[in-house]
């Protein structure tokens, strides 16, 4: 990512109008079956910060902030062997299902798709 962009997945930057007038479509989105729903462990503010973004799109209009210089662009810097593996799969899926309009959430949920299989066949390779 070069330049400004908008940070769109902190969960410290959402209305509570719009938090409350999306929960319960996206807890419906989240159900598996009957009861039974599926609550990411870690994605849960990239989900509902995408979330709402497909729900109240406007044609140029911007939900989130511009996040200020060098604030911008953040790195973790540490060791893989210590990072937790983070796979968005059944998150993108539940966009892409809820929202077929936008192709941009199929895109996300291929590429995330792609990278578990190239994880898994390079861990399966490495025993």
């Amino acid at each position: 990512m070069h330049g400004p962009h908008i940070e769109n997945f902190n969960n410290k930057v959402w209305q509570t109008e719009l938090v409350k007038q999306s929960l319960a479509e996206l807890a419906e989105v989240m159900k598996i079956k009957g009861n039974l729903h599926w609550i990411p462990s870690w994605s849960l503010d990239r989900l509902l910060g995408l979330f709402i973004q497909a729900k109240f799109f406007e044609e140029d209009k911007t939900v989130g902030h511009w996040m200020p210089l060098p604030e911008q662009i953040r790195y973790i810097v540490r060791p893989s062997s210590i990072k937790e593996l983070r796979f968005y799969v059944t998150a993108d899926g539940l966009l892409a299902k809820r929202f077929p309009q936008y192709g941009y959430f199929k895109n996300l949920f291929f590429d995330q798709l792609w990278i578990g299989l190239k994880i898994f066949i390079r861990r399966s390779f490495s025993k």
